[in-house]
């Protein structure tokens, strides 16, 4: 499938992130983020999605290592229709919760520090 290859010699020595773009150069190409088209009823429909990659690597003494992954999610599609197209987003409704729980927080805080605005202003009046 991948028919790239990395050459490495003592004329041509490459750091490790070179090598590694070199390689995801292969692999993260238009086909990885968009789909292929589908045809239903005249409206194309062109599956899109997003893609992360994540590498690392260390040495301590005489030891070394490394890693990586990445993650592909849906992140929508383009519609083809009648001569225009238009992007329709795929939301996750769990990527919402932390946004709703913030704004919780934020509301219940304001709140408790009006309440104790006023009990003081209460309070310095009597």
């Amino acid at each position: 499938m991948f028919e790239k290859k990395i050459r490495v010699g003592k004329e041509e020595q490459s750091s490790l992130p070179e090598r590694l773009a070199e390689l995801l150069g292969t692999s993260a190409g238009a086909k990885m983020i968009y789909g292929e088209p589908v045809l239903n009823d005249g409206i194309v429909i062109i599956p899109v999605a997003k893609v992360r990659y994540g590498f690392g690597g260390g040495k301590h003494k005489d030891e070394e290592g490394g890693g990586g992954g990445e993650i592909i999610q849906p992140a929508g599609y383009i519609e083809l229709k009648d001569g225009s197209s238009r992007f329709h987003p795929i939301r996750d409704p769990v990527a919402f919760v932390p946004l709703v729980i913030a704004g919780g927080m934020t509301g219940f805080l304001l709140l408790r520090s009006l309440y104790t605005m006023l009990r003081r202003a209460r309070s310095s009046e009597g």
